[in-house]
């Protein structure tokens, strides 16, 4: 838009008339009303509520007790009643009776049977591997969950990294009554204080790795427990929360071996708030964004070990899926003689231990999508709609009434919806035959050519919505059907065991997730700048390459190679950001001419036996949120060999600038 034009001299002098003023201060009292109800809406959003200080443990009643998490207007207004008389009776029983000051966001675990609950399910993981070994807790608060741990590993050297000292330390006084045990009153998430701990001063058994370019190894004599679990949450820069962030920074040190991954792959269990665990662990592609793929990258495992019954949201995908993908879980469970309690069952577990989630998958377990029926979105108006159908078939209400209009509103669309899910469905059975023809013939035909021009034309005729449907269960049946599973999620090795409420507080459910880290790739590692290391991944690139196709033009040697992790992580930025679009449309986004100079070098990309799809179109094609780890190297593999790449400035700026103006939730999710 042009800018304003300034007034010239002769321009007469602009007059307010009465009727302007008085519009103008009608219009900025409005905004100020605007501003401060806005302002209202998230104090009250950034506060707790009294329902979320029930107290059902000694624990509970013992923290409620200290004061920290009443305050708010819901607490002025009880001063002086009932309220106040119940917190002064509660105070005799708090280790502390004078009230101090602490983090009022924090949630802490006071369930003692769901810590040997969960305990005992991971028994067979956890005790044969880290008894006796060394632990670092960060954020013990009230030290229950560190109590426990320490009870069922018997560790030789246990540090305690808690901020609120003053709050806690009569809370761990049991456990600091123990002769290997430590408490260090700093926060364990601002790493110069953590580095500060990493020294042989507190752990003199551990010794760091002598050379980085060398792939690391698992230590199981160290063990990494944290407390991230904050409510209401705290949003921090463009993390949708404080947990997240150091989640990704958690992440992020598995590929630099810096913080505690300096003295090999450290195991790390981490309580979270529920909502925080699916940008680590997500569950179907559309929350398959930067720390879930890092996630991926850089773990053997991220396993959800419990939680809260998993609440339907505007990010689903097929209901077979997720029934394949639970029996999945529970048949590796029974391969290792692992048995939840009937009491933690989550809801779609114990459907399926009574066999009441339908029929069993058509295909073997190493391919339980089943093909051979359209896909099931679960809606939030079917339930509403069978509660109707079943009130109508009682006689509850008659014909042409208000209930009866619903009724038949409901079913127009849950019919409509049945056309598009088969309709989706034949078009993706055609990209599969498609993609069969490919295999069979060496080069692409005139005829597949033909054929595929005409099946993506097919889908750019649906509408909008439509195309976001077929998108959806082509990339979250895609990730599924690869052998492993691409997501985390699915290859779980245990299905969460089921959390209440009450057994946190404040009461806010959280998750408490398994992490063990693994080699990643050389080229995804922050290497030094030394020539051993530079050696060692140029090996590593030159191997990778091996495959490349001689129809393709030859890429240079690779250069700046101790740049490849922070180039991979602008790459990762850049394409995540525009996520639903293909490969070649996501790349370029990266930086012009990608697609020509590094996807013709990428062969994983269209080979089946790798996650990769062979027919072409902006509809055939991989989109960069169904990439799988494979793909993801070989990518970064061709583009530290392209000649043509931009410096490492060139692709900050350029990422800088334009994946900030990209919401991760546009396009076709």
């Amino acid at each position: 838009m042009a800018p304003p034009r300034l007034p010239t001299k002769t321009t007469a002098p602009r007059t307010t008339s009465t009727k302007t003023k008085t519009a103008d201060t009608k219009t900025a009292a409005a905004k100020a009303t605007v501003t401060k109800t806005t302002a209202t809406k998230a104090t009250k959003s950034n506060q707790l509520s009294k329902q979320k200080l029930q107290t059902t443990s000694p624990l509970a009643e013992q923290l409620g007790a200290t004061g920290i998490w009443h305050y708010g207007r819901w607490a002025r207004k009880t001063e002086g009643t009932d309220a106040a008389e119940t917190n002064a009776k509660t105070a005799s029983m708090s280790p502390r009776a004078k009230k101090v000051k602490g983090d009022k966001n924090r949630v802490n675990i006071v369930s003692e049977p769901l810590c040997k609950d969960i305990l005992k399910y991971m028994s067979k993981s956890l005790r044969p591997r880290h008894t006796g070994c060394d632990i670092i807790d960060i954020y013990p608060g009230a030290g229950l969950w560190s109590q426990t741990l320490h009870k069922a590993l018997k560790p030789r050297s246990h540090i305690l990294l808690e901020p609120d000292a003053a709050l806690y330390t009569p809370f761990l006084q049991p456990l600091l009554d123990k002769p290997n045990v430590t408490l260090v009153p700093k926060s364990g998430i601002i790493w110069r204080e953590l580095s500060n701990v990493l020294t042989p001063e507190y752990l003199p058994h551990q010794t760091p790795v002598a050379n980085l370019a060398d792939p690391p190894q698992r230590n199981d004599t160290l063990l990494v427990t944290a407390n991230l679990a904050f409510f209401p949450k705290r949003r921090f820069s463009m993390f949708e929360s404080l947990t997240q962030l150091v989640l990704y920074q958690f992440i992020n040190s598995i590929r630099a071996s810096s913080l505690f991954h300096k003295y090999g792959l450290v195991r790390m269990l981490v309580w979270v708030e529920s909502s925080d665990r699916h940008a680590l662990l997500a569950r179907s592609v559309q929350r398959r964004r930067r720390l879930a793929v890092d996630g991926e990258l850089a773990t053997e495992w991220i396993t959800e070990v419990a939680g809260p019954q998993h609440a339907s949201s505007w990010f689903v995908r097929d209901t077979k899926l997720d029934v394949a993908s639970s029996r999945g879980a529970l048949a590796r469970m029974h391969a290792a003689g692992v048995k939840m309690p009937k009491t933690r069952e989550p809801e779609h577990v114990a459907a399926l231990r009574r066999g009441r989630s339908g029929p069993k998958p058509k295909v073997p377990p190493k391919d339980p999508a089943d093909l051979d029926a359209p896909p099931v979105f679960p809606r939030p108006f079917h339930g509403e709609q069978k509660d109707l159908e079943a009130r109508f078939a009682a006689g509850e209400f008659a014909p042409k009434s208000a209930e009866h209009r619903r009724m038949l509103q409901l079913q127009y669309r849950g019919n409509r919806e049945a056309k598009v899910a088969e309709a989706v469905h034949s078009l993706l059975q055609r990209r599969d035959a498609l993609a069969d023809e490919h295999d069979v013939h060496a080069t692409r035909t005139h005829n597949i050519r033909r054929r595929e021009d005409q099946w993506n034309a097919e889908i750019d005729a649906l509408s909008g919505s439509d195309r976001q449907d077929f998108a959806l269960y082509r990339d979250n049946l895609h990730v599924f059907r690869q052998d492993p599973p691409v997501l985390s999620w699915d290859r779980r090795t245990l299905e969460p065991l089921l959390v209440r409420d009450d057994e946190f507080f404040p009461n806010a459910p959280c998750s408490l997730l398994d992490i063990q880290p693994k080699a990643m790739h050389p080229l995804l590692r922050t290497v030094s700048k030394g020539a051993a290391a530079a050696a060692a991944v140029t090996e590593s690139a030159a191997t990778e390459s091996s495959t490349t196709p001689t129809s393709t033009p030859p890429l240079t040697p690779t250069h700046d190679l101790g740049h490849s992790g922070d180039i991979f992580e602008l790459i990762l930025r850049g394409m995540l950001s525009v996520g639903a679009e293909p490969v070649r449309k996501a790349i370029e986004f990266v930086w012009p001419g990608a697609a020509d100079g590094v996807l013709p070098h990428c062969p994983s990309l269209v080979d089946r036996r790798r996650g990769g799809v062979p027919v072409g179109g902006p509809y055939g094609e991989l989109s960069a949120r169904s990439l799988n780890e494979t793909q993801w190297v070989e990518i970064l593999d061709a583009w530290m060999r392209w000649p043509f790449r931009p410096t490492l400035p060139q692709l900050v700026a350029r990422i800088s600038e334009d994946a900030a103006e990209v919401d991760d939730d546009e396009g076709m999710d």
